[in-house]
């Protein structure tokens, strides 16, 4: 949790702001597992993967917790850093339509009351 302090002077009186918690975004680019693990077995740092990729660190450790989403140019970055190819990165999704449902042709009486035969 961040927490922003806000000293005046006038009356020695301090303000403490809590800041909410990043929110994931709805649908991520990439895998955060996926980034992680290659960045372990390229045997870097964070801070070593945010120098090359010329980006800040908190936005790598974002990328990996999956609080930040990463964009084309930054998932480029790493696939060059983390020597890896750029899909093993990218976030596997389903865009097929989902089958319906068959209910057997038939539906349930509205008042959902058993049917005896």
């Amino acid at each position: 949790m961040q927490f922003l302090f806000f000293l005046h002077f006038a009356t020695l009186r301090v303000n403490v702001l809590v800041m909410p918690p990043r929110r994931p975004p709805r649908r991520l680019n990439h895998e955060p597992a996926a980034i992680r693990y290659a960045r372990k077995q390229a045997g870097l740092t964070q801070a070593q993967v945010a120098r090359q990729c010329g980006v800040a660190f908190s936005l790598i450790s974002e990328i990996e917790k999956g609080t930040r989403n990463a964009t084309d140019a930054m998932l480029n970055k790493l696939a060059a850093v983390l020597n890896c190819p750029r899909v093993v990165l990218e976030a596997k999704h389903d865009d097929s339509p989902r089958p319906r449902r068959n209910d057997g042709g038939g539906s349930l009486p509205h008042d959902h009351s058993v049917v005896r035969l």
